[in-house]
Order: C-alpha cells, then sequence, then structure tokens
C-alpha cells in the first residue's frame, strides 16, 4: 500500500500521533503484542521505528527501476560490484529486486531484533 502512495511516506514518518486514536490504537496493540512477547519496555518503540523506517524504505525501492544497479558501460571498472548484482537477481519471472530485498531485509531484521532482546523460537 506504501508503494502506491510513496509520495505520502515523508508525510507519513514525521507527523505526531497525538489526537489520531486509531493510530494510537494500532501502536498499543503492537506494544502489548511485544512487551508479552518478552519485550523490554524501553526497546518497544525503537523496534516499531526500525521496523517502520525498513517499510517506508521498501516502499519506497518498489518504485525503482530494476536495472538501478545495472553498472552499464562502466561494468569492467567495478567488476565485483557488478557480478554481485548479476548474481543477485532473482531466479523467477514473478519475482522482483525490491521482493527479493524485503523478504531478506525482514527476515534479518526480526532475527537481529530478537537477539537484540534474547528472544529465541
Amino acid at each position: 500500500m506504501f508503494a502506491l502512495h510513496a509520495p505520502l511516506i515523508p508525510i507519513i514518518a514525521v507527523m505526531p500521533v497525538g489526537g489520531a486514536p486509531d493510530t494510537l490504537r494500532m501502536y498499543e496493540q503492537v506494544a502489548v503484542g511485544l512487551i508479552n512477547g518478552g519485550w523490554p519496555p524501553e526497546r518497544v518503540v525503537p523496534g516499531i521505528v526500525a521496523i517502520e523506517s525498513f517499510i517506508y524504505g521498501s516502499a519506497l525501492d518498489v518504485s525503482a527501476p530494476e536495472n538501478i544497479f545495472d553498472s552499464g558501460s562502466l561494468a569492467g571498472e567495478f567488476p565485483t560490484f557488478t557480478a554481485a548484482v548479476v548474481s543477485s537477481r532473482p531466479p523467477g519471472p514473478d519475482e522482483s529486486r525490491a521482493d527479493t530485498a524485503f523478504e531478506g531485509g525482514l527476515t534479518a531484521m526480526i532475527s537481529g531484533l530478537r537477539d537484540q532482546i534474547g528472544v529465541r523460537e
């Protein structure tokens, strides 16, 4: 949804939540869930902000061209990066670079946040 409305992301990201009961209700549910899941209260807001930042950035990435990292005629000068770009292309026609990055990044973020608070699966 954010990808469809990318110009709103900078507004949403900096808008205070005071006076927005639906937004506060959602944050309350997330905070309760995290604390019930073992999160210390002081890590709840930083965790939420980290995940939101990742999601907002990923939403912007969806609209980037698939060839954004193509080295073009400069490929010979940057062989390591160029090879990494080629090897990271999604294997299937229904997969996008943005989706692959999002899935991998979200998995890493969740694992990293769990590690920070000592929660194991």
